[in-house]
């Protein structure tokens, strides 16, 4: 029975990842900001998305944002996102994180910045 479920919560799980992202809201927990992700940054999303790893991650990060994740299909749901890089879920009391390769990018483009830091490559703001 156990390993069914184990079995059954991993194909969930790696159905979801290997799934086009097809929305993204994201919500920063810091700010109280919302914004969503345009068909450009959508793209820029799934090449990180599509490249991430599952974590072990380190202790319990500081989630930073939230992320209403939406994949072709139709599924999809609430992800926390750290400044390291690590998106998590909680499906079925199972916890899963994978890390994107290029947590600097992926902050850039979720328009989350690290406390007390300047980024000179992000864009300037009006």
């Amino acid at each position: 029975m156990l390993m069914t479920l184990i079995l059954i919560l991993g194909s969930l799980m790696s159905g979801t990842s290997a799934k086009e992202v097809v929305a993204v809201i994201v919500r920063n927990d810091l700010t109280g900001q919302t914004i969503s992700l345009d068909a450009a940054a959508l793209e820029r999303f799934n090449e990180q998305w599509r490249g991430k790893q599952v974590s072990a991650g380190d202790g319990d990060p500081n989630w930073q944002a939230r992320l209403d994740i939406a994949f072709a299909g139709g599924s999809g749901g609430r992800w926390w996102y750290a400044m390291n890089g690590d998106f998590q879920v909680l499906a079925m009391k199972h916890v899963t994180r994978y890390r994107v390769p290029n947590p600097e990018a992926m902050n850039r483009l979720l328009d989350l910045e690290a406390p007390g830091r300047v980024d000179e490559a992000a864009p300037a703001r009006d």
